[in-house]
């Protein structure tokens, strides 16, 4: 008989397919970076009549002072020399400037930090209803039915605000792909298009993060500014989220770089605004008889000083949950996240080296105060092994700060082969999901209602378990029903719910039978009516006498309306059958009409779904210019 021998062979570390690389400033402390813009238009003549009054340029990209950036110096430069006054941004004015080319911008020194926001307690969700500008449709972050149901969806069950931001953010990253297709790179595309087609760039999965969290009553708010990319190794636009949480301020989300609630400091914020489409540079003038042409900004960071790295703020450990497998196995991977500190910790976690994985190789988790939290991945080992080896595979796990872990997982020709329903088996012991019972209850109603009517809540109960259930108490807020149930068996159970407060509601019902147990929650938002708002209105700094212009904003709803009137100054403009989530309306008029009036008044007659009736009324401020002199002249003596 030949003698047998056991030889051990390290295996050669072997990338997941789709790893990420580990290129970025994540782990540094605080960087220090050159910021620069710069832009150029021109005014030109088109008769030996031209003249240039006033040109005014509106710059609200500029370097902004937050908890994570401080500005080290700003120098702010124009050709010819402008009036320059700093507010949000900088506005540049030219008063009877020669007609020709003009440019403007600056040059700048940020220092970013690397900073962990200090949330420490749940913040309670639902919020308690918040007046923000910032929970508004836009015309691109809108808000429609199936971005309130998917949010709602998400939230289903929790009661911290932080998570439901996470989960929202976590469930946009992993199912909108990132697509610089020929639709998303000419023009931004709204939320609604982006969850329809599951597709966009940063400024799409940016905005349909908002909107979900804005649909939820949580305010959020776009931002544009610069990051760094490790696809060409420099800063580029870019856009991501920032979400109030009350108490703590505004938390930054970067969806794109699986970002929830921390961001690394290559990030530079230059504008947070309602909406995406908000313009970074706006210009006006009044001139005769001169064409306005205009060039593209130039925007661009360089670094200056990279400082120190700086330890993660999380111990991570990894295990394999079975050993000493058989070929083909499945072997479960265990990674621990350990929290020390007291303020919530949002991490992501890669494999960066081992076997081929059953699923992505990236997932994120929030992790509480003082504790800790487990993930775990599938690893597949190789069918074609030697019966006269032992072979050794290496994983290897990194989270967002880079810190490190690794094991081994050992495997041979008579060892027990794991299944892949077995390794799930593993998982589901190992965080201790023990069924409680053999209750299972589903519950379902509207996500929205009226204050003034009721909540109707249908609720199916099913007994999965082998013996006979009598009376099973189901409750929903002090009202209980009796139910029993044979095995297998499933009912209904109805109730009424009235006097809900306006707002963001959860409510839970519950099944009790001694030791058997089952809770279903519901988010409900409570309305006083449809809520019909006007936002995002847009009308000229000024407008001619004679000259057309064009009055736009978004209209929206956060429950279904009909029979829609829009009137301009007693006028119908606009006439909708249904008006479900958002809409901009557009209207072209002159500044002849706004001459007696400056103002143009907007009226909304509509009815909900139950045919009561309302009104909505808005007033816009509009400035005329240039009205002729017998005009004046008639407007003084009445007789217009």
């Amino acid at each position: 008989m030949k003698k047998g021998w056991v030889i051990v062979l390290l295996l050669l570390l072997v990338p997941v397919v789709d790893a990420v690389v580990i290129n970025d400033f994540n782990s540094y402390g605080a960087i220090r970076l050159d910021v620069k813009l710069s832009s150029e238009f021109e005014m030109q003549p088109l008769s030996s009549n031209a003249k240039v009054e006033l040109v005014s340029a509106n710059l609200s990209f500029v370097p902004k002072v937050d908890t994570a950036t401080e500005i080290v110096s700003l120098e702010v430069k124009s050709s010819p020399q402008a009036e320059v006054m700093k507010g949000e941004g900088f506005t540049y004015r030219w008063q009877n400037p020669t007609s020709g080319k003009f440019s403007l911008g600056y040059d700048s020194q940020v220092v970013v930090k690397n900073v962990l926001y200090p949330v420490k307690e749940k913040i309670v969700f639902p919020l308690d209803p918040l007046d923000s500008e910032f929970l508004l449709a836009t015309e691109y972050i809108d808000i429609n039915p199936a971005i309130r149901q998917k949010a709602a969806e998400l939230a289903s069950g929790e009661d911290d605000a932080y998570v439901v931001a996470f989960r929202v953010a976590d469930w946009v990253e992993q199912n909108v792909k990132y697509d610089l297709n020929s639709v998303t790179a000419k023009a931004v595309q709204k939320s609604s298009w982006v969850l329809e087609n599951k597709e966009g760039v940063c400024d799409e999965l940016t905005n349909l993060f908002i909107s979900m969290m804005r649909s939820l009553g949580i305010p959020a708010r776009f931002v544009s500014g610069l990051a760094y990319t490790n696809l060409g190794h420099t800063w580029g636009p870019h856009g991501w989220a920032e979400v109030y949480l009350p108490g703590q301020g505004w938390v930054p989300f970067d969806v794109t770089y699986g970002q929830y609630g921390w961001i690394d400091p290559s990030h530079i914020k230059l504008k947070a605004a309602a909406d995406s489409g908000d313009p970074s540079l706006r210009f006006t003038w009044r001139a005769v008889d001169v064409k306005f042409k205009s060039q593209e900004v130039n925007l661009s960071a360089h670094l200056v000083d990279a400082g120190k790295k700086k330890a993660g703020p999380v111990s991570i450990r990894v295990r394999p949950l079975v050993d000493r497998v058989g070929p083909g196995s499945f072997v479960p991977v265990e990674v621990t996240l350990n929290n020390p500190r007291d303020i919530y910790i949002p991490e992501g976690v890669v494999i960066t080296k081992a076997p081929p994985l059953v699923e992505k190789n990236v997932k994120h988790i929030l992790v509480k105060p003082s504790s800790s939290e487990k993930l775990y991945w599938i690893v597949k080992i190789p069918k074609n092994v030697d019966p006269n080896f032992m072979y050794s595979t290496f994983v290897e796990v990194e989270d967002v700060f880079h810190e490190t872990a690794t094991t081994n997982i050992s495997y041979s020709s008579n060892g027990k082969v794991v299944d892949q329903n077995e390794a799930l088996s593993l998982i589901g012991a190992s965080v201790g999901e023990v069924r409680q019972g053999a209750l299972k209850l589903v519950c379902t109603g509207k996500d929205h209602v009226f204050s003034y009517e009721a909540l109707n809540v249908e609720c199916s109960i099913k007994n999965e378990g082998d013996a006979f259930l009598r009376n099973v108490n189901v409750c929903l807020r002090g009202q209980c029903q009796y139910v029993s149930l044979n095995k297998g068996e499933v009912k209904k159970v109805k109730f009424g719910v009235v006097n809900l407060k306006p707002g963001f509601t959860r409510l839970e019902v519950t099944a009790e039978l001694e030791l058997e147990r089952a809770k279903a929650a519901l988010l409900v938002n409570v309305l006083n009516s449809p809520d019909l708002i006007l936002s995002d209105v847009r009308v000229p700094e000024s407008v001619a006498y004679n000259d057309p212009f064009v009055l736009s904003f978004v209209m929206s709803v956060k429950a279904p309306v009909k029979d829609v009137s829009v009137l301009l100054n007693n006028q119908e403009v606009i006439l909708l059958q249904t008006l479900d989530s958002s809409k901009k309306v557009v209207v072209n008029t002159y500044g002849r009409e706004y001459v007696r009036n400056p103002v143009a008044n907007v009226t909304i007659k509509f009815s909900d779904q139950n045919d009561k009736k309302y009104s909505f009324s808005k007033s816009i401020p509009v400035k005329v210019e240039s009205v002729p002199l017998f005009i004046r002249l008639l407007l003084w003596m009445r007789i217009v």
